[in-house]
């Protein structure tokens, strides 16, 4: 049985892995836009949802899944991703 430090673990490493998955799925898309000439002011918004084995883990209703939704902003010099999640086990 996961205790509360544990269960607050694993949702921290998860959060982690997501962002670490974003950037490397993203620093390529960046370099391209940069070469193709893509309008940098776009905004792209996309859904993250959990895999159905964690469920358990952290999820804060069992009747509502945790849901998560990126926006990543680019900017000059820096992009900004705004991650916004919902149902989550405090």
């Amino acid at each position: 049985m996961l205790t509360r430090d544990s269960g607050r673990t694993i949702i921290i490493i998860f959060l982690i892995l997501v962002v670490t998955v974003l950037y490397a799925a993203l620093a390529p898309i960046a370099s391209a836009q940069e070469s193709t000439g893509f309008a940098k002011s776009q905004s792209k918004t996309f859904q993250l949802f959990p895999n159905p084995k964690f469920l358990n883990c952290f999820a804060a209703s069992t009747s509502k899944p945790p849901t998560a939704t990126v926006v990543v902003t680019p900017n000059n010099l820096n992009d900004t991703l705004t991650l916004s999640v919902k149902g989550l086990k405090p």
